[in-house]
C-alpha cells in the first residue's frame, strides 16, 4: 500500500520536482538496510555474488573436501569436532523398529532383518555390520559434504545384496551435457555428474571406476552411468536445489588455520626465548680474551662459577603469552558454533561448566543431532536400505513383498543427571503428558522389545521363586528390616519372634 504524499510533497513534484525526487530517495534511505548500502567504508570490502547454490558447490567443493579432511588429520579440535557428530548422531547404531498386523511374518522379517544388516554379510568388504556403515556415511558427510552407497548383487549372501560406500570423489561432477540444445536424445541431460530426465528427477550417477586420486591408478579413470535406483547419495542440503554438500564447520575453517599458526608462534616464541637464560658482558677487549672465553657455556643446576675481572651477568626475562586462553578460548567458541557443537564437548574443557549451564548446552547440541538424524541419515540411508532390503527379501522368499514397515531408533541421549531425569521421565509418564513407549523409545529401545524381554524375565524368575526388590509387581520395603522381602500387610502380627530385638 503506497503512501499517500503530503501536501509540500505534492507541491514540490510541481514547482520543482528533481527537489522533490531527492527529497523522496532521501526517505526511502531512511528505510534501507545497513547491511545493504554499498561504497561505505563498512561495507566497501565485503563482497556478495548472487551465484546459484549449484555455482557455489561446484567451484568450491573439491577444495572444501581436501581442506576439511587436512585438517581432521592435523588438527584435535577438527578432529574431535567430526567423531563426536558419528558418535553422537549414529553411536551403537540407528535401529529398525519393524511393523506389521501380521506378528508372525513381523518376527520373521525381523530375524532375517538382523541376520543380514547386523553382520558383516550386508558390507561389500565384509568388515563392517550395518551400524558400521552407518557411521562411516556420516563422518564422510561430516568430513567430506557427501557420501555415495552402492547397491551390488550377491546371492551368496542372506540377503542378495551387499553395501559399497564410495566417498564422494567418485563422482565425475565434470560430465556436463555440451551439445547445443543442452539435452540428451532422449531429453535428459547430465549435470555435475548427475543425470536428469525431461522432469528433473534424477535418473542415473557418473561414478568413475576407481578413486581418482588412488596412487595405483596407472591408467586413466573412466566414469560410468549407474542407475540412481542403485545408489544412495547422502548429504545435507541447505539450499533448495543443492546437489551437492559441503563440509560441515566450512564457515569456521580458517579461524581453525589462524588459530593453528597463532598457536606454532606462540610456541616457537617461548623455545627461543628460553634458549637464553644469562648474557655475559664485559668491559675488557673482546679481542684479547676471545681465546679464553667458551662460547657453548651451559648452567647447570647447584653450579657456581667465579666470574673474570670486569664482566657481569644478566639474566634473561622471556616474553610472557598475555591473555593466551582468553583468546584461545573465543576462537575455539567460534569453531565449535561453525560445527554445531558446544565449546564445551569440543574442547572437553569443563572448568566453567554446571549442571545448568552444562544441560542447557546438551538439550541445544542434541537438537542440532536430531536434525542430522532425521533429516539426513533416516530419510536418505536408514529407509533407501530398508527399501533395498526388502527388494532382496522378496527374491529370496519368492512370496512376494512383505507387508511390513521400518520405522527408526535413534541412540539413546546421554543423560547428564540420571537420577533427576529418570524421575522427571517418570513423573511425566504417570501424568500423562508422554506414553510409557515414548520413554522407552527417547532410550534408543524398541518398547516391544522391552515388554518382551519384561515377560520372558518375570516368567524365568517365577519359576525360580526369586523375588526381587526391582520388580515392580511386588511391594518390596527399600530399606531397613525385611528389605528385599515382600511388605508387610498387617497379617501375622504376633510372629515376632523371629525378628531381632
Amino acid at each position: 500500500m503506497t503512501q499517500e504524499k503530503g501536501f509540500i510533497d505534492r507541491l514540490l513534484y510541481v514547482i520543482a520536482p528533481n527537489q522533490a525526487l531527492k527529497r523522496e530517495q532521501a526517505r526511502r534511505a531512511l528505510r534501507a538496510y545497513d547491511a545493504a548500502s554499498k561504497g561505505t567504508r563498512r561495507t566497501s570490502s565485503w563482497g556478495a555474488r548472487g551465484t546459484s547454490q549449484n555455482a557455489e558447490v561446484y567451484a568450491a567443493a573439491q577444495t572444501l573436501r581436501d581442506r576439511s579432511r587436512e585438517l581432521s588429520r592435523n588438527n584435535p579440535f577438527v578432529k574431535r569436532a567430526i567423531q563426536s557428530m558419528s558418535n553422537n548422531v549414529v553411536g551403537t547404531g540407528i535401529r529398525a523398529k519393524i511393523n506389521s498386523k501380521n506378528k508372525r511374518q513381523k518376527d520373521k522379517v525381523y530375524q532375517d532383518w538382523v541376520n543380514w544388516f547386523e553382520t558383516t554379510d550386508c558390507d561389500n568388504d565384509s568388515r563392517k555390520n550395518g551400524y558400521g556403515i552407518q557411521k562411516m556415511v556420516m563422518r564422510a558427510v561430516s568430513e567430506s559434504g557427501d557420501c555415495l552407497i552402492i547397491k551390488k548383487w550377491d546371492r551368496s549372501r542372506s540377503v542378495p545384496i551387499k553395501l559399497q560406500v564410495l566417498e564422494i570423489d567418485y563422482l565425475d561432477v565434470n560430465k556436463n551435457t555440451l551439445s547445443s540444445s543442452g539435452l540428451n536424445s532422449d531429453g535428459s541431460y547430465d549435470f555435475m555428474g548427475v543425470r536428469f530426465n525431461k522432469k528433473g528427477d534424477r535418473i542415473g550417477y557418473w561414478l568413475f571406476d576407481k578413486h581418482p586420486g588412488d596412487p595405483m591408478s596407472f591408467s586413466k579413470v573412466n566414469s560410468t552411468l549407474i542407475k540412481a535406483e542403485n545408489v544412495i547419495h547422502v548429504f545435507e542440503q541447505l539450499r533448495p536445489g543443492q546437489q551437492l554438500g559441503v563440509p560441515f564447520g566450512v564457515s569456521s575453517f580458517l579461524r581453525v588455520r589462524d588459530m593453528d599458526e597463532y598457536q606454532d608462534a606462540q610456541v616457537v616464541k617461548q623455545k627461543v626465548a628460553a634458549c637464553y637464560s644469562a648474557f655475559v658482558s664485559t668491559e675488557s677487549d673482546p679481542a684479547s680474551s676471545s681465546a679464553d672465553v667458551d662460547e657453548f657455556e651451559r648452567m647447570e643446576p647447584g653450579t657456581i662459577n667465579h666470574l673474570r675481572p670486569g664482566e657481569s651477568v644478566t639474566f634473561g626475562n622471556p616474553p610472557s603469552v598475555e591473555n593466551f586462553g582468553e583468546f584461545s578460548r573465543t576462537i575455539l567458541q567460534s569453531i565449535a558454533a561453525g560445527f554445531g557443537t558446544t565449546y564445551e564437548n569440543l574442547t572437553g574443557d569443563l572448568n566453567n561448566v554446571n549442571f545448568s549451564s552444562g544441560r542447557m548446552g546438551w538439550i541445544e547440541h542434541h537438537r542440532n543431532i536430531e536434525d542430522w538424524q532425521y533429516n539426513i541419515m533416516i530419510p536418505q540411508l536408514c529407509q533407501k536400505v530398508w527399501m533395498w532390503f526388502l527388494e532382496g527379501y522378496e527374491l529370496v522368499q519368492n512370496g512376494g513383498r512383505p507387508n511390513v514397515t521400518a520405522t527408526w531408533v535413534p541412540p539413546r541421549r546421554e543423560m547428564i543427571d540420571p537420577v533427576k531425569e529418570i524421575s522427571a521421565l517418570g513423573e511425566a509418564v504417570r501424568m500423562g503428558f508422554m506414553s510409557p513407549q515414548d520413554a522407552i523409545l527417547e532410550q534408543g529401545r524398541d518398547p516391544e522389545e522391552v515388554l518382551a524381554e519384561f515377560a520372558a524375565w518375570n516368567e524365568k524368575i517365577d519359576s525360580m521363586g526369586i523375588v526381587l526388590a526391582s520388580d515392580p509387581r511386588q511391594d518390596i520395603q527399600p530399606t531397613g528390616i525385611g528389605a528385599g522381602r515382600p511388605a508387610d500387610t498387617g497379617e501375622n502380627q504376633d510372629d515376632n519372634e523371629d525378628i531381632p530385638n
